[in-house]
């Protein structure tokens, strides 16, 4: 996803939003001894503080457990239904019947006979923890972890038109027509801007296939004259109307590096489609954000987020007023979620390294040391940039956002600066760019720690010290990929979007490069997983449907109901850990996410059914049942959503009994 980020302006209204204040955070857990005494210490103080704060932000009014507490699985069930995601013991490390809290973080797990001689049971014995005894239809989960999406920018979509699975113009038109007419001050103001996401031109009916126009926003009396402009589902173009082309200076470029102004043929004026780079000038005159409406776009994502058993997230690009709007916040306790960010700079690809709260930065919920680069564009709009055309438009092959040598420069600045790598890539061409430019680069790191730059296995040391990541990773040199340790952070349910028309795009042979999962894990490249919300959906168990089975929510793909190239599927636990432990690993958190074990947060998640059985295909099961199965998991349902031992969300176990 492409994210063209708008000037911020002050707002008074959220000025307690932009208060900076001293972080009382406790220091990552090493010594689990000396870590705990710290804990017990500071926890009344910080529960305190914790609780105002947070509830001054509006997240969340929950009935809380008290700071002390277990989860057990329920007397006389045949299995443990804590999935820890800990497999440094195989099963018995895999799943536990207890695990104990204790001030926001994991302090036990055990055998329910474990956990009481050790931590006591109060209902018995009058001493000793609160346990909450699990349903039998209910497992724990670690809190899942979003590896790559956009936190803003999801908040931001849910208050706008949504164009998603919109077949013609015209259902474009009536969707926006229905959300002016909903909104009172929208309908009345007809100057004020209306924004809408998801449009996908392969759906509709009047085009074949090829780009709307500014004029089909303009027919329909309800919305001529209207300021209006659409992002496309990958957020790679935008399609505005006439009102928004008039605001636009009049010599634009015929040529825009990095973008397209997609031109008539005849006339060569603006058709009203702007592509990747070129969607900077549509982005001038858009309205900026502001501190109100951040907040108000954070809490909105935050509730769907915890709502779907995400406790975590990865923002693939955030402008440096984004870092600084949520690093107060982190350092105010406000922050609902723990969110590792990734810097995206403004205009995109620009060098925004030198900027006020641009630096590493490690708060309770708020981590900062990644940088975002944009190589090239989108599959869907024809912007992924390729070595040879597009199977399906042979005047196309894409094109590279920032050309190579600008690209190494500003990477190269990103590394001395001490920031994770974190790149955009789709295109076979845009990928072959980042790896050279990867591998370059840790060679000459390799050589400064003074180990030989030229070895392979030493410069994959460097790689896991750095750990650099490929973003999307569609169409890629897998071999290269797994010799270089390079993480491929990808996001399943593109590959389910994308597979209707994804081989006539770019051929039968190059589709076989593409969203290769279990080639790229079997080369033994790092990966991690995501959904790159709002282009898709928040919902994680959507993302590890779609990553064992490889098929559309119907059950059904274009090679069938066995699934979209499924060799290259993953297990359930590999999609589990691509949003858990291998999450973690992407983020230099495996020390406290991830995994529910002594000293982790206490993040996790309380669902309905058990999600490993449900992704588990059975012997002798028939199409249906196994449809039927593969539903469930897709539909699970998330009960109680638990942040640093508190309840966010739910009103399930821990809030009824407390």
């Amino acid at each position: 996803m492409s994210l063209r980020h708008r000037k911020s302006v002050p707002d008074p209204a959220q000025a307690s939003a932009a208060q900076s204040t001293p972080s009382s955070r406790r220091p990552p857990p090493t010594s689990s001894s000396s870590r705990l005494r710290i804990l017990l210490f500071a926890a009344p103080l910080l529960l305190g503080w914790y609780l105002v704060s947070i509830r001054n932000a509006g997240v969340t009014t929950l009935k809380q457990p008290p700071s002390r507490y277990a989860v057990c699985s329920p007397s006389g069930s045949k299995k443990a239904q804590i999935v820890t995601m800990d497999e440094s013991e195989g099963e018995r490390s895999l799943r536990v019947e207890c695990i104990v809290v204790y001030e926001g973080r994991i302090v036990g797990r055990g055998t329910r006979e474990e956990v009481r001689a050790e931590w006591g049971d109060l209902e018995t014995t009058g001493r000793g923890v609160r346990i909450f005894w699990l349903g039998k239809d209910e497992t724990v989960l670690p809190g899942l972890i979003d590896a790559h999406a956009h936190v803003l920018q999801q908040g931001e979509a849910a208050n706008s038109v949504d164009l998603v699975g919109a077949t013609s113009v015209a259902e474009v038109v009536d969707r926006i027509a229905a959300f002016v007419a909903a909104d009172p001050e929208l309908a009345k103001d007809r100057t004020k801007f209306v924004m809408g996401l998801g449009w996908d031109q392969t759906k509709f009916k009047e085009t074949g296939g090829e780009f709307p126009t500014a004029a089909h926003l303009e027919r329909d009396p309800r919305l001529a004259g209207r300021p209006i402009y659409l992002k496309r589902i990958d957020v790679h173009a935008l399609w505005v109307s006439p009102a928004v082309l008039a605001l636009l200076p009049p010599d634009l470029p015929k040529v825009v590096p990095g973008g397209q102004i997609v031109r008539d043929a005849t006339s060569g004026k603006p058709t009203g489609v702007f592509l990747d780079n070129a969607m900077d000038y549509i982005n001038a005159v858009i309205p900026p954000w502001t501190s109100s409406s951040r907040l108000r776009f954070l809490l909105s994502t935050s509730r769907s987020m915890l709502a779907h058993g995400l406790t975590g997230v990865h923002d693939a690009a955030l402008a440096p007023a984004d870092v600084r709007f949520l690093r107060d916040l982190d350092k105010e306790g406000k922050l609902p979620v723990r969110i590792y960010g990734m810097v995206g700079c403004v205009p995109t690809n620009a060098w925004c390294g030198d900027e006020d709260g641009v630096e590493r930065y490690d708060g309770e919920r708020l981590t900062v040391r990644a940088a975002k680069i944009f190589t090239d564009g989108a599959l869907g709009s024809w912007g992924a940039a390729m070595h040879k055309p597009y199977s399906d438009a042979p005047d196309k092959k894409g094109f590279l956002i920032t050309e190579e040598p600008e690209l190494r420069e500003l990477m190269g600045k990103w590394v001395s600066k001490g920031f994770q790598l974190a790149s955009h890539g789709i295109g076979d061409r845009a990928n072959t760019v980042v790896l050279d430019i990867y591998e370059s680069l840790l060679r000459n790191l390799t050589s400064e720690d003074g180990r030989d730059g030229a070895d392979d296995a030493e410069v994959r040391k460097t790689q896991e010290r750095v750990r650099w990541r490929v973003e999307h990773a569609q169409i890629m040199d897998i071999e290269r990929m797994g010799r270089l340790g390079i993480v491929a952070s990808f996001q399943p349910t593109h590959a389910t979007s994308d597979m209707g028309y994804a081989e006539q795009r770019i051929g039968s042979e190059r589709i076989k490069g593409a969203y290769a999962w279990r080639s790229l894990l079997e080369s033994g490249a790092p990966f991690a997983l995501g959904s790159d919300f709002p282009v898709e959906l928040v919902n994680p168990f959507h993302g590890i449907y779609s990553a064992i089975t490889r098929k559309w929510p119907n059950g059904d793909s274009p090679h069938g109901p066995g699934g979209w190239y499924p060799e290259e599927r993953l297990t359930i636990l590999e999609a589990l850990r691509g949003f858990t432990t291998s999450a973690a690993y992407s983020s230099f958190s495996t020390s406290n996410q991830g995994m529910l074990r002594p000293l982790y947060h206490a993040d996790f998640v309380i669902v309905k059914g058990d999600p490993l059985e449900l992704g588990t295909e059975r012997e002798g099961e028939t199409a249906d049942e196994r449809r039927t199965r593969e539903h469930k998991l897709r539909e699970t349902v998330v009960r109680t959503t638990v942040v640093g031992g508190r309840v966010m969300h739910g009103k399930g176990l821990l809030t009824e009994c407390a």
